[in-house]
């Protein structure tokens, strides 16, 4: 339209107050163009309608998954109201709908019939009675429940498919079990005292087949480190007690909860010498952190020296009074309030820090908050669990997870689980993954066949191989013999096994990894 005829327009309708309300298109007064010239037909447009709602995409080859929708589709009679809804219209309220095709009423306006399937858009509705099926198909790889929505949403649809493959992928028994660790929760530090040797980190570490008892102050960060002839309780006691004599009794002790440290000679140890003992969770080193660094770095000492064939105890001097890089004081100096004689010459006749214990705080502080600013940025917090609470726990490090129950808190974030076989074992809240569904048992291979059975199966005159029960029934083990029939032919029987076993069988020891396993 040209622009001035549009102002002709305008100027025009400037002389009235213009209101716009909406009308219905059936009470429109002016009909539109197909109205004017509509068919003549006595027979009325259903069959062009039919024609129209339903069309043939599949080509002329049959595919057998079409097929076999298309006939659940015509055996399934809420699909068939539905069909006859999509072709002869809606009604408007969805009170008047047939049972069970309420669900489909806020999704009318994309569902269409193509050669006896329903549509959802480009989606095909699966009936009710291969949804199972196609869920197992789903999950015939194992991905996990966004990857399996992706895959059905692009080419398969039915009312709450999402919640089906939800549940699906929470039930399926193997992957809970095969799921990667949790993330890391925020790092949670540990007070290091007021003074030296108020607290102290026990560790065992083996280098060239020695074993050596290392404790570390939590304050000074100065390491002890002590042969071990045998790693009894008893003679880590009896070190420790050296320890104690010589610098004082520490208020705590930490320790990762090993047999040497768990063991009720070292409990009677620290109750009569007034020591709170803590135990780091089974699998969860970090909390023993401390004591697993002054480990690598007296592992590293040691292994260097030895392969030199040098003297260690050179090594660790040297060691403790090299100044620490977050406080620029060494360990000898926090310990005993002044720097020790070493090989190396110096012509301060002042020995003591000059440093005082404020700044050094201060520093140590600092160093403790951006130690934790970093290691909070890959990891996030999780909920507390709750007694009787249904939970996956790691087992074993490294191993699948386990189905269990959370038994009681014993720390702020250390539980106690009752594993499947019936044994309590302690773990941290990280190794621990809660659930609500119970997994979808896997089916248990059947009992080992005796020899003389697979045998007796391989021969021609035998019959058709007995089929195994299911992993619900119980199977006995059963040997093959002939027995005659009334036909006078050969029929394969089962008969039970002599009771007996003559076979040896070796004495069995509980394995060392069920040292955290809980009487």
């Amino acid at each position: 339209m040209a622009p001035k005829r549009l102002q002709d327009i305008m100027m025009r309708f400037h002389r009235y107050d213009v209101e716009f309300e909406f009308v219905k298109g059936v009470n429109l007064l002016i009909a539109d163009t197909l109205s004017r010239a509509y068919l003549d037909s006595t027979d009325g447009n259903r069959d062009e309608r039919v024609r129209i709602l339903t069309v043939n995409v599949f080509g002329d080859i049959p595919d057998a998954r079409i097929s076999e929708v298309r006939e659940a589709t015509a055996n399934d009679s809420i699909l068939q109201a539905l069909m006859t809804l999509v072709i002869e219209g809606w009604p408007t309220r969805r009170q008047d709908l047939p049972p069970g095709a309420a669900a489909y009423f806020d999704l009318r306006e994309s569902l269409s019939v193509v050669d006896g399937i329903i549509m959802r858009g480009e989606s095909i509705v699966i009936p009710q009675s291969l949804r199972a099926d196609m869920k197992s198909r789903l999950h015939s790889a194992h991905l996990g429940y966004h990857s399996m929505l992706r895959r059905a949403r692009s080419t398969i649809f039915w009312p709450g498919m999402s919640a089906d493959i939800k549940q699906l992928a929470d039930a399926c028994e193997i992957c809970q079990e095969m799921k990667p660790r949790n993330a890391p929760e925020p790092l949670t530090q540990h007070t290091e005292g007021a003074k030296p040797w108020d607290k102290i980190g026990l560790d065992l570490c083996q280098v060239q087949g020695k074993d050596y008892l290392i404790a570390v102050d939590y304050y000074s960060h100065f390491i002890e480190c002590d042969l071990l002839t045998t790693t009894t309780s008893a003679r880590v006691i009896s070190f420790v007690k050296k320890h104690c004599a010589r610098y004082g009794v520490p208020k705590m002790i930490v320790s990762d909860g090993g047999p040497q440290f768990s063991s009720s000679e070292f409990k009677h140890f620290v109750s009569h010498w007034g020591i709170n003992h803590v135990m780091s969770s089974p699998m969860h080193q970090q909390a023993n952190g401390k004591a697993e660094s002054a480990v690598k770095v007296m592992k590293n000492l040691l292994l260097k020296t030895l392969v030199e064939g040098k003297d260690p105890y050179e090594a660790i001097l040297e060691q403790r009074n090299t100044p620490r890089q977050d406080t620029g004081v060494s360990p000898a100096q926090v310990m005993f309030g002044r720097t020790t004689r070493t090989f190396i010459p110096s012509l301060c006749q002042d020995t003591s820090t000059s440093v005082p214990n404020a700044e050094i705080n201060r520093k140590r502080e600092a160093r403790r908050q951006s130690v934790k600013r970093t290691f909070d940025r890959k990891s996030h917090p999780l909920r507390a669990l709750k007694n009787g609470q249904t939970v996956y726990f790691q087992h074993l490090e490294g191993e699948r997870w386990k189905l269990g129950t959370v038994k009681e808190r014993t720390a702020s974030k250390s539980y106690t689980v009752c594993g499947p076989d019936g044994g309590v074992y302690r773990r941290n809240r990280v190794h621990m993954r809660p659930t609500s569904i119970l997994p979808r048992p896997r089916e248990v291979s059947p009992n080992r066949v005796p020899d003389t059975v697979s045998q007796n199966m391989s021969q021609k005159d035998s019959v058709e191989p007995t089929k195994f029960m299911s992993s619900h029934d119980q199977i006995s083990s059963k040997s093959e013999t002939k027995k005659p029939t009334t036909s006078g032919t050969a029929m394969t029987v089962m008969e039970p096994l002599p009771t007996g076993s003559t076979r040896p069988k070796r004495d069995s020891k509980p394995p060392v990894y069920l040292k955290d396993f809980v009487t």
